[in-house]
Parts: structure tokens; C-alpha cells; sequence
């Protein structure tokens, strides 16, 4: 007798029940079958329900571009930074020196890196076309670079690995690749992206690294038959301010900027998202819209709310509800924000979580203030709370010259606080989101029992 099996489990489970299913169907055929005859797949798989929730999660991730959304929004954005990547594709021949630079900056989740990297596919696609064309090497290059959390050092060879594929990762100086990415390049054109490069790592050798990857691109581009074109990404607007003159006056970036998405524009993104991603019926456009609304008004970005839908979709699944309603959006969003900054303040350092879980609690105790109540912390306050700790928990109290130069640049970087820097003899002051303070304190507490003993 045929057995079917119909899956109620999970997906990972129904590659073993097809199998099972498999056997049993086996068993089942008359004894003048032979094992290895063609048989039609669905004659013994029986698939099982569709998700009642979930259309495609692709549109809730990173990677997914809405180039449709983009060109609505950031037209204007994209006929920028096209127009000054044209010259990949012009036939004069190259002059060498640096062309066309652009300097994107604007908020999180503003549409830069969608931008960028639908860009960098399309022109790759028009370059491949024309070479196949005219039956010719590649000499014209898109080259994208996540720069976030990597160092000067690290970048350069990720740029000299594209040029020179095993190029070994050790055992060799910058300047080497330098020199070996110059010599393959040579009569090519090339443009360079550098997203997130104002996260780009601190480190002792290079203290200022923005200035030091630009003037390594600069002498890329100093070979007369080398051209070279830099797309610098940014959140931050001042990322270009600690560069110097000589590096300025060779550099001259065009700024194009991409300015915060009002509710609107959000409200209709996300319900784009929606409508792709869930079964239709399964969330209201009219809480979408007003989801929209409290994202804009409370600071944050389109992100945090695609996550928020996807907790939402997995909740309504591991209950069997195919709805999800306003309050279901308040939880989640809860619960996003608490495991965002968990698995942040969990990932860090010794260090780093030391100075900002004192950070957390200077801000906290200035908040309960009541003859001058106010969110932020002072290098003082940090240093002797930091102490404080250090001593409790007989950790290694590190210099504040290491962590002023290296350790708060690194949080501010990851936007787990905003820096005041002190004038006319004031002290520098350090903000932490008023919202987050209790749950950070909270998670810190909890992070530093499970870190105790391992600490000396």
C-alpha cells in the first residue's frame, strides 16, 4: 500500500521525510519492480503546506535592491553618480590622474548602497557587453569595497586581490601591493567604491586612516596611463574633514547627498516590501502606514522595520495565526531593539564593553539628576566610573589615552553613541540615547556574569 506523508515540521526536516516517504513507496511497488527505474517525483512526494504567512522573506533582507523605489526617490541621486561614472565607457583615450571623484554621505538607510552597488552591477554588465563586442581584454573596472570595520591595510589588499588574484594576505607590505596593483592596471580605468568608509578601523600604524587609503589611491592614479575614480560612501558628512590639504587638492570630490526618507516615502516602502513578501491579506496597509509614522517620528530607520516584519511573520507561523496585527508590531519591534543591542553590547571587547556599560551608567545617574537633570556623560565621569569597574571586576584598566584613540572612536563608529567634543576649556561629552539606557544597563548586568570568569 502507498504511504504519503503530508510535512507539518519545519523546512530542514522534509528532505528527511522525502526520503522516508521514498522508501516506503519503494516497498510498496510489486515485487516485479526494479530498484533504479525512472519514476515521476511526484508520484511519491507529497510537499507540504505552503506558508500561510510568508510569500518570498528575500524582501525583508539587505540584499534584496527596490530598484523601482530607488528610481522614484533617488533619481536625482543616481543620475549624479552615473553621470560621473560615464567615463568608464567613453572610447577617447585614457589621460591618467584621478576623474570624475563623488563624495555620497546621508543618514542610515537612505538608499546609498543600493545606489552604489546597482550601479556597480550595471556598469559591469555595460563594460562586459563591450568588451565581448569588440572581442577585447577587460580594462575598464567597477571594484565595491565594504570598508566598515576593516583596516587601511585590509582594504588595500582587498583592491590589490581583485587585480592580483593569490596575492598573499601576509608577508607583504602595502606599498608592495600598491606597486603590483600599479602594474596591473596600467592603461585600464578604473572606479573604486568605498562604502561605509567612514567606519573604516583606526589602527596604531595609521592613525588617520580616510587620509591614508585616498593618498594610496592617489598614487594608484599617478602613472600617466592610469585612471582612477574614487565613489566614497558615508554616513557621516565630516568623514572627509580630517583629510589634508596636499590629499584635498588632488582629491575634489563632487558631495552628492541623500537625504532622510520623510513617513511618506517610508510608508510606501515598506508596504511595497510587504505586499512582495507576505501572502496578501496578511497584514493591513493602514498599520503599515502608521508603523511608518513612528519610525520617522522616533529616529529610526526603514531597516529596523523590515526586521521588525520579520519577526512578526516567524511569531504568527510558530503560533499558527496567518494575521498580523498593530500589537503584534509593538512586540516585535520591542524585542528587535533588545536583541539588536544585546548581540551588539555581547560582541564587544572587554574594553569597549567596560567603557560603554559605564558610559550607559553616568548617563543613567545624570538622567536621575533632579537639580540639574541632563543625558550625557563627561570624560571625567567615564574615566572614574570606568575605574571603578576595572577595580570591582579586577580587570586591566587600559590608559585613556589607548581608549580615547582607539576604543570610543570604534563605538562611536558603530553608532552606539554621539561624542560633543569639549571647547574653550570644557570637557567632552558623550550622549547615549535616553530610550536605551535602562535595557543597556540591563543586558550589561547580565553580560557581566557571564564574562566574570574568565576575567583576571
Amino acid at each position: 500500500m502507498l504511504v504519503l506523508f503530508v510535512f507539518t515540521t519545519t523546512q530542514k526536516y522534509k528532505l528527511l521525510y522525502m526520503t522516508f516517504a521514498f522508501r516506503l513507496y519503494m516497498t510498496s511497488k510489486p515485487n516485479n519492480f526494479v530498484v533504479g527505474d525512472s519514476i515521476p517525483l511526484e508520484e511519491f512526494i507529497v510537499m507540504g503546506p505552503r506558508s500561510k504567512v510568508f510569500r518570498d522573506t528575500k524582501y525583508f533582507g539587505d540584499d534584496y535592491i527596490p530598484v523601482d523605489y530607488l528610481k522614484k526617490y533617488r533619481s536625482g541621486q543616481i543620475q549624479k553618480i552615473s553621470d560621473n561614472m560615464q567615463w568608464l565607457l567613453e572610447d577617447d583615450p585614457t589621460s591618467g590622474g584621478m576623474e570624475n571623484n563623488i563624495f555620497v554621505y546621508g543618514p542610515p538607510s537612505t538608499g546609498k548602497t543600493h545606489v552604489v552597488k546597482a550601479l556597480c552591477h550595471q556598469y559591469t554588465s555595460k563594460i562586459m557587453e563591450m568588451a565581448n563586442r569588440l572581442g577585447a581584454t577587460v580594462t575598464r573596472h567597477v571594484v565595491y569595497i565594504r570598508a566598515s570595520n576593516v583596516t587601511p591595510a585590509g582594504i588595500i589588499y582587498l583592491l590589490a586581490q581583485y587585480f592580483n588574484d593569490g596575492i598573499p594576505r601576509r608577508g607583504i607590505s602595502t606599498d608592495e601591493m600598491v606597486e603590483r596593483t600599479m602594474d596591473s592596471i596600467r592603461g585600464h580605468r578604473v572606479c573604486i567604491i568605498l562604502d561605509e568608509f567612514d567606519k573604516v578601523s583606526r589602527t596604531k600604524q595609521h592613525q588617520n586612516p580616510v587620509d591614508y587609503i585616498i593618498r594610496k589611491c592617489i598614487d594608484l592614479s599617478s602613472e600617466p596611463d592610469v585612471s582612477l575614480s574614487l565613489v566614497i560612501v558615508a554616513n557621516d558628512y565630516s568623514t572627509l574633514a580630517s583629510i589634508n590639504e596636499a590629499t584635498d587638492s588632488r582629491f575634489l570630490p563632487v558631495r552628492e547627498p541623500f537625504p532622510k526618507y520623510d513617513a511618506q516615502e517610508i510608508g510606501d516602502i515598506l508596504w511595497d516590501r510587504c505586499v512582495r513578501g507576505f501572502v496578501e491579506g496578511v497584514i493591513d496597509e493602514g498599520d503599515v502606514n502608521r508603523f511608518a509614522s513612528d519610525i520617522y517620528n522616533t529616529g529610526r530607520d526603514i531597516r529596523t522595520g523590515l526586521k521588525v516584519f520579520m519577526e512578526c511573520g516567524r511569531q504568527a507561523e510558530r503560533n499558527g495565526r496567518s494575521t498580523i496585527t498593530w500589537d503584534d508590531l509593538e512586540r516585535s519591534l520591542d524585542h528587535v531593539e533588545r536583541n539588536r543591542l544585546s548581540n551588539t553590547i555581547c560582541k564587544l571587547d572587554n574594553a569597549s564593553f567596560l567603557i560603554y556599560y559605564a558610559m550607559a551608567l553616568a548617563c543613567r545617574t545624570n538622567m536621575q539628576n533632579d537639580e540639574k537633570p541632563h543625558g550625557f556623560a563627561t570624560s571625567g565621569e567615564l574615566q572614574q566610573i570606568y575605574g571603578q569597574l576595572c577595580r570591582k571586576y579586577t580587570f586591566k584598566q587600559l590608559t585613556w589615552h589607548h581608549i580615547a584613540y582607539y576604543v570610543l572612536p570604534s563605538l562611536e563608529q558603530m553608532g552606539l553613541f554621539m561624542h560633543h567634543p569639549g571647547h574653550r576649556g570644557q570637557p567632552s561629552r558623550y550622549e547615549v540615547d535616553d530610550k536605551l539606557l535602562d535595557n543597556i544597563v540591563a543586558i550589561a548586568q547580565d553580560e557581566i556574569k557571564r564574562r566574570r570568569r574568565g576575567w583576571v
